[in-house]
């Protein structure tokens, strides 16, 4: 039996509000934007937002040396080659929180 092909590329979810550096280039996404700009609010999974293409070498390159930080623990980041299978956990993580949450009704709700 053929060994099932790695994707070279994966899609991460991220629920912090600055996103995150990967390092070597490599930027997540985060949720944050400025609301008083007129600027559309960015796409939201359970309060997630999922940054595309990101090369899978260096997503385990980071998680090798973060594995054990609180933000990959808490489940504040996370990578999936498959985007719906990621989609549906971050919907299904929508509790996880990080603490930087807006204040009051100012929050956006999320898909």
């Amino acid at each position: 039996m053929a060994k099932e092909a790695v994707s070279a590329l994966v899609s991460v979810a991220c629920k912090l509000p600055h996103g995150l550096n990967l390092g070597s280039g490599v930027l997540l996404a985060g949720t944050a934007y400025d609301r008083g700009s007129g600027q559309k609010a960015p796409e939201l999974f359970g309060g997630f937002r999922i940054t595309d293409n990101i090369p899978r070498k260096a997503w385990d390159a980071w998680m090798k040396i973060n594995r054990e930080a609180s933000m990959v623990r808490s489940g504040l980041v996370f990578a999936d080659a498959d985007r719906k299978a990621l989609v549906a956990k971050a919907k299904a993580s929508r509790s996880a929180s990080h603490g930087m949450e807006p204040m009051g009704g100012g929050q956006r709700r999320s898909r």
